[in-house]
């Protein structure tokens, strides 16, 4: 994990994907943001068979992030970049560097 990109927890399921943003992302975010809410607490996503994450999700892991967190795409590429985390046993689903927003 590094702390200094957006964490994202991802939990999996029979029907798709839960994305949550890790506790101390939300707070970095909620620092950041001067707000005293984020715009998603979670985030389901269905799939209707069982694809690779990073096939699933690379083309579309910018929404995701945005729904969470509230920011617009500007606003990401000051974080530096973005990591789905598997809730479970904590391994990086996805990595992404926020440069080309």
């Amino acid at each position: 994990m590094d702390i200094n990109k957006i964490l994202i927890r991802v939990s999996k399921n029979a029907e798709g994907y839960v994305f949550r943003l890790d506790p101390r992302a939300k707070k970095l975010l909620l620092k950041i943001a001067n707000t005293p809410s984020i715009a998603a607490n979670k985030l389901f996503i269905a799939y209707d068979s069982n694809h690779d994450f990073q096939e699933l999700f690379g083309n579309f892991y910018q929404q995701v992030v945005t729904l969470l967190t509230g920011l617009t795409p500007d606003a990401l590429l000051k974080l530096g970049g973005v990591q789905f985390i598997d809730s479970v046993d904590e391994t990086v689903l996805f990595e992404k560097e926020l440069v080309n927003v």
